[in-house]
């Protein structure tokens, strides 16, 4: 419970199941995450 509060305070991406891991190894390999650099 506190590691999920703490992903969501901070905006870190968190898997809680084998599919949401996969779709997120997945998008961080395409790149999907990279507006975060443009963000900051």
């Amino acid at each position: 419970d506190k590691v999920m509060r703490l992903c969501d305070t901070h905006n870190i991406p968190l898997a809680t199941n084998l599919a949401t891991a996969e779709l997120l190894i997945m998008a961080l390999d395409r790149g999907d995450f990279e507006f975060r650099e443009a963000y900051r």
